[in-house]
């Protein structure tokens, strides 16, 4: 969930120059409008929705979820508008699709105030997985940009008369505050949100512990290099809710208004110190690494060290890896690979000689699956659908014939396992901000739909198949509970829970004798 705000001041330039200016201006405004129209579907039947301070415009197969939208929106309003101070002059316009399988949104207060809301949920392995209702969390968090981001005072009240919304003081700050910010309301106003996760809290303490702790002009994620954008939103939110536990929320508040009124833009650490007892942003954030290496290193001796590891594979100019998938003989590792210097690759690692090969170029992957018999890979990759959609499909690598080919096309399908017979798979396929579970044939070629009994919609992750092909595991989301592992018997229909411990399970992988499943659990805040 990202914003961009852009601030132009023209001053002490000819007429000339001055026209040329305001006319690419314009030129620009005018491409950008063009684009944005052009990037949903003409097809869509639109509708409209108002509220006192909202225009919700969204396709007709979502009215259930704007009438929803609706209501989390003017509660939105009412919570955060008197809390900012803050209240805007027109309604915002919000636009609700559902376009792509990312969960994702955005805000803006040019050329007015409006937001794009994706419905689709994050995925259990996302860093927005910790969350009870997606659509109310993102409306909280994109709506405080809008209000953080307008609001202006003092100094700069005339000039946005003049200038209209060109002016955001706000817009001047470094990227943490305003995403730290946003998430740290998100938080504060859902029982999830990323503030309270033990993804957040994982990142920060390891930092800390292997002496890796980020100075605070690195967190605006700028960088290629691990976090990445994650850095702005998660030390964001850690460092300002240490700042509101330890000071106080309306002292940030405060410094918010006094940065929205002062003519000193980028004077950040100038107006810290007028709301923090003398001390700039650069002390603070010192003050809160003394604070975090006390209590991790409390945490360490009463829960011992972080488990020692080996790596397998030595990091190569400035690459990530994700989704390491071992083979069923255990010999081979299928992995992603992303790099700033080149489009994303799936590759195999040989274990036992440390070759590497590469098996897809400019083609990356959520999930890989190897096929019983190690004869092939099935994973699932985000691509264009129809021009105006980014769906996940299914795809197939014959490790024979050396070529890839497509499975499924359109169906949003993601997380694919081999049944044990090795001719159908089970996987996930998403809709209007709910999961399916679905069965794939290879003879067939055709998909059919598992139906869970479940009473209201759920957000699922990696199903499973036990080595008999009779019981599917898998994790299932729900708004008071998160994420939960599960037992699926398809031919009884019977659902039921792996275990009753708190804490979100996740990666659920049975053994290879069917008598036990391993998983990830944060049941005492650390996965």
């Amino acid at each position: 969930m990202q914003n961009a705000c852009n601030r132009h001041m023209l001053s002490s330039l000819g007429d000339g120059v001055v026209k040329k200016i305001l006319l690419l201006f314009f030129v620009l405004l005018f491409v950008h409008s063009t684009v944005q129209a052009a990037k949903y579907d003409p097809k869509l039947e639109w509708e409209v929705i108002r509220t006192k301070n909202f225009k919700i415009n969204y396709p007709k197969e979502l009215a259930k979820i704007a009438q929803k939208s609706a209501h989390y929106l003017e509660d939105a309003h009412q919570k955060l508008s008197p809390e900012l101070d803050w209240k805007p002059w027109a309604p915002t316009e919000v636009v609700l699709i559902d376009s792509t399988d990312e969960a994702n949104g955005f805000a803006s207060v040019l050329p007015y105030n409006w937001m794009v809301l994706y419905v689709t949920p994050p995925r259990a392995d996302s860093a927005l997985a910790n969350y009870d209702d997606w659509l109310k969390l993102l409306i909280t968090h994109e709506y405080t940009h809008i209000l953080h981001l307008e609001a202006v005072g003092g100094f700069w009240r005339p000039f946005r008369l003049l200038l209209g919304k060109t002016i955001s003081p706000v817009g001047s700050v470094p990227v943490w505050i305003k995403e730290g910010f946003a998430t740290y309301k998100e938080t504060k106003y859902s029982t999830g949100g990323r503030g309270r996760s033990t993804y957040a809290e994982m990142m920060v303490r390891t930092s800390v512990l292997e002496n890796r702790f980020p100075k605070i002009d690195q967190i605006d994620g700028l960088q290629w290099e691990w976090p990445a954008y994650r850095g702005a939103y998660l030390y964001g939110v850690s460092f300002i809710q240490y700042l509101v536990d330890t000071y106080g929320e309306e002292k940030f508040l405060q410094f918010n208004k006094k940065v929205q009124a002062s003519p000193l833009l980028v004077a950040m650490n100038r107006q810290a110190k007028k709301v923090y007892n003398q001390k700039t942003f650069y002390q603070l954030w010192r003050e809160w690494k003394k604070h975090l290496e006390k209590k991790y290193q409390a945490e360490e001796k009463s829960l011992g060290k972080l488990t020692s590891f080996t790596p397998v594979l030595e990091q190569k100019r400035d690459e990530s890896y994700s989704v390491p998938t071992l083979s069923p003989d255990g010999k081979q590792l299928a992995y992603v690979v992303e790099s700033p210097h080149t489009f994303p690759q799936i590759r195999v690692l040989n274990l036992s000689t440390g070759k590497e090969t590469v098996l897809r170029k400019k083609q990356a992957a959520i999930q890989l699956a190897w096929a019983p018999d190690g004869s092939a890979l099935v994973y699932a990759s985000l691509g264009r659908y129809k021009r105006y959609y980014r769906y996940f499909d299914l795809w197939q690598y014959d490790f024979k014939t050396a070529k890839a080919k497509r499975l499924t096309t359109g169906k949003r399908a993601r997380d694919p396992a081999f049944h044990p017979n090795g001719k159908e798979l089970v996987y996930i396929a998403s809709s209007k901000g709910q999961d399916v579970l679905m069965r794939y044939s290879f003879d067939k070629k055709q998909s059919y739909k598992l139906k869970l009994p479940v009473s209201k919609p759920v957000q699922m992750f990696r199903p499973q198949w036990s080595p008999n092909g009779k019981v599917i595991a898998l994790t299932m989301h729900s708004a008071t509970q998160g994420w939960k592992g599960y037992l699926f018997t398809p031919k009884q229909r019977k659902l039921r829970r792996l275990s009753k411990q708190g804490g979100n399970e996740k990666g659920l992988l049975w053994s290879s004798n069917g008598k036990n499943i391993f998983f990830s659990s944060d049941l005492n805040g650390i996965a």
